[in-house]
């Protein structure tokens, strides 16, 4: 299911309560927000919000949890677009949210 509109209207068409999202969240972050077409969003809107959700994990689970376990979601936010690949490998070798920040930040003023 791409939308919630979507999922909605098979639960409604199946009788049931709910439905499962699973894995699908990941290609679609603003899945539960029935207004954004993903394929809308700004890249310099995609990348920050990438930035962001490494900035909670690290607010929430920074000394608890392994900062590299991110790095599986970097993916999902940074393909699709020209000079994807090459961005992602600058990512894949930062340590921590801040380095990743800045180098979104370098890449976006580079690419305007």
């Amino acid at each position: 299911m791409q939308t919630l509109n979507e999922a909605k209207k098979k639960a409604k068409e199946c009788g049931v309560d709910g439905v499962m999202i699973g894995r699908g969240i990941f290609n679609n972050f603003w899945f539960f927000n029935p207004e954004v077409d993903p394929v809308t969003i700004p890249l310099a809107t995609r990348l920050h919000v990438m930035v962001e959700h490494l900035q909670h994990f690290e607010e929430e689970f920074g000394g608890v949890k392994n900062f590299a376990m991110m790095r599986k979601h970097i993916k999902n936010y940074v393909s699709g677009f020209s000079g994807a690949k090459e961005l992602r490998m600058q990512l894949m070798e930062a340590g921590n949210a801040g380095e990743i920040e800045s180098i979104v930040d370098k890449w976006i003023v580079s690419s305007l």
